[in-house]
């Protein structure tokens, strides 16, 4: 049995597309290092709150994740809801999705979503009720 398991798991992480993988890491790698040369020297980098300080529907993404890091989903929840849904459910379905369609089939299964105007609808109502909160908590 856990031969066959990891056989399927073999199979299933050889089909993932390593150029994927490493761009992915790669531009993960590149806004952190943005954002953390931003923060030493006590930058904002969102500038709707630099010019008018008002908070963007994006603002406290990062202190959220760095608490979802640290394994405090409450405090991430209570700063950034959105960032803190998108981390635990989208990113985990999107490697899973990987990890199943294998060979970048990613991609166009992605596109097949995103082409469904309820997707845009709900992406937007997303945004701007998160939007509201992170407004609300002047985060």
């Amino acid at each position: 049995m856990i031969r066959a398991w990891s056989t399927r798991l073999r199979a299933a992480v050889n089909g993932v597309c390593a150029t994927d993988v490493a761009r992915a890491v790669l531009a993960a790698l590149f806004v952190a290092a943005i954002i953390y040369v931003a923060h030493v020297f006590g930058f904002t980098l969102c500038p709707l709150k630099r010019l008018s300080g008002v908070p963007c529907p994006c603002c406290g993404s990062t202190r959220a994740i760095v608490a979802l890091l640290h394994g405090d989903a409450t405090v991430a929840f209570a700063i950034q809801p959105l960032a803190t849904v998108v981390a635990c459910l989208l990113v985990p379905s999107l490697l899973a999705s990987m990890v199943l369609f294998g060979r970048c089939r990613t991609n166009a299964f992605l596109v097949s979503v995103a082409r469904k105007r309820i997707t845009w609808i709900v992406f937007a109502l997303a945004i701007l009720v998160n939007w509201a909160y992170v407004i609300h908590h002047g985060n």
